[in-house]
């Protein structure tokens, strides 16, 4: 019994590691002209995105985004503050993404991991020495 167990355990635990490696941390623009275009015209970046920014001053934060005008991006950081940024002063934008390769990849590589030591588990428990 301890053995299904910890080959659950096992399995569980290799799937949501894998999975969180499928998102990946992707530059969207890297001046503020380039920012301020993307914005105003309402592509990649949408309501409901985790984002990375890099203020002009220097300064670095991650939010989750709640409201997006032409001019300003508002969101909730990771302590759940709200914090609005204007566009032009953003040095640097990007955008967390999920890839669909990538999660198809790893998960069957995870799944394959974790059958062969689910399967070493229980062959283990069967023949106990």
């Amino acid at each position: 019994m301890k053995a299904r167990h910890r080959t659950w355990t096992t399995f569980l635990l290799s799937i949501t590691i894998i999975a969180g490696g499928c998102t990946s941390l992707q530059p969207v623009a890297d001046s503020p002209e380039a920012i301020e275009e993307i914005v105003k015209a309402g592509k990649i970046v949408e309501v409901g995105d985790r984002i990375e920014i890099l203020t002009v001053a220097g300064k670095r934060h991650t939010l989750t985004v709640t409201d997006l005008s032409p001019d300003h991006i508002v969101g909730t950081n990771r302590s759940g503050e709200t914090q609005s940024f204007s566009v032009s002063d953003l040095a640097l934008l990007k955008s967390y993404r999920v890839s669909g390769g990538k999660t198809v990849s790893f998960t069957l590589a995870g799944v394959l991991v974790a059958a062969s030591v689910a399967l070493a588990t229980v062959g283990v428990a069967a023949y106990p020495q």
